[in-house]
């Protein structure tokens, strides 16, 4: 970028801020500008004085609506005199931010100002690799859709244990939520309690060997890539579920009995990537079953016949790269299809 942006005392909309160690090129240059919309500050790990970090003036900035902070992931962080820590705690942002994304920042644990954003929407936290522990975002009142990716320390989503161990409205606005590759992840909520994740529509789980899912009964969209059985056994708990994605189950031989039974919202459903799968659950699918699509199963050799029964919203079928000798004869009776 070019040098002295904070002389464009006019500029209302700048994307993208590259922060450099060469002279007019800190973050002291945002300091009069009045930017609105959205700002993505790149480059914190170039950050070599926290008073430059105060002229900032995030917090002045009351018209910023979208705001992304992001360190290097080159793995060749210079040494500075300033961690990230301090640097991340003197860029909190006006209260009217919605949404904020922190991008590789390697330190322990985030800054307490992340928690008093009321008015946050959308949150993201990805390649937080130190990260040991999240702030109580269940707090977050108007939270609409969380993110957290390449996590590898974090065990809880949320950890607090407030309220005398009574938690109320845990998340009340969430409705989607994306875990992917965090590796040690036990619990959604270390304290499982009521009202948790009551508007919860939409989760995608990838990388997650270790966790276990509590009861969601708003949910309506799960994918799941890297399944085991302690994963996908609450799946017969999701009785609204419409959409259920499985994928990447390499050691699995069969699905967990019974996890089928109770989905009867069930529209669309696909289980691909499983190499050594020799059955499905010989049981029946969802009436309401539009989409079912197997893909990648190459030990799968049959289709159970019970699966079929009384499915005439069955429209599309898609079978790919798996053992099958046959199919059953009562797939002439999916009059749908």
């Amino acid at each position: 970028m070019f040098p002295y942006i904070g002389r464009l005392s006019c500029l209302r909309t700048l994307s993208v801020y590259i922060v450099r160690s060469k002279t007019g090129h800190n973050l002291a240059q945002l300091h009069d500008l009045k930017l609105e919309g959205k700002l993505s500050i790149v480059g914190l790990e170039n950050v070599s004085s926290l008073s430059d970090v105060r002229e900032a003036n995030l917090m002045g900035k009351k018209d910023l609506h979208e705001l992304c902070l992001s360190w290097s992931n080159n793995g060749k962080t210079k040494k500075l005199a300033n961690c990230a820590k301090e640097v991340l705690h003197l860029l909190q942002p006006h209260s009217n931010l919605k949404c904020l994304r922190i991008l590789h920042y390697d330190g322990l644990y985030f800054p307490s100002w992340i928690e008093i954003h009321s008015s946050l929407v959308y949150l993201e936290l990805r390649s937080c690799k130190n990260c040991v522990q999240l702030p109580p975002l269940g707090k977050l009142p108007f939270l609409k859709q969380l993110s957290l990716g390449d996590m590898d320390k974090v065990r809880y989503v949320d950890v607090d244990e407030s309220h005398d161990g009574v938690r109320v409205g845990v998340f009340p606005s969430l409705e989607k939520l994306s875990l992917l590759g965090l590796p040690n992840l036990e619990c959604l909520l270390k304290m499982q309690k009521g009202g948790m994740f009551l508007r919860l529509s939409d989760l995608t789980i990838c990388g997650c060997p270790k966790l276990v899912l509590p009861c969601l009964p708003s949910l309506k969209d799960l994918i799941v890539i890297g399944c085991n059985n302690e994963l996908l056994r609450p799946i017969s708990c999701f009785h609204g579920l419409t959409t259920l994605l499985l994928s990447g189950g390499n050691k699995m031989t069969s699905l967990p009995e019974g996890m089928l039974r109770g989905l009867t919202c069930l529209q669309t459903l696909i289980v691909t990537n499983f190499p050594k799968l020799k059955e499905l659950p010989n049981e029946p699918l969802s009436l309401a079953l539009e989409r079912l699509e197997i893909s990648r199963c190459g030990d799968l050799e049959s289709l159970p016949e019970q699966i079929w029964e009384g499915l005439q919203s069955l429209r599309t079928i898609e079978i790919s790269s798996c053992g099958l000798r046959s199919l059953p004869e009562c797939i002439r009776d999916l009059t749908s299809l």
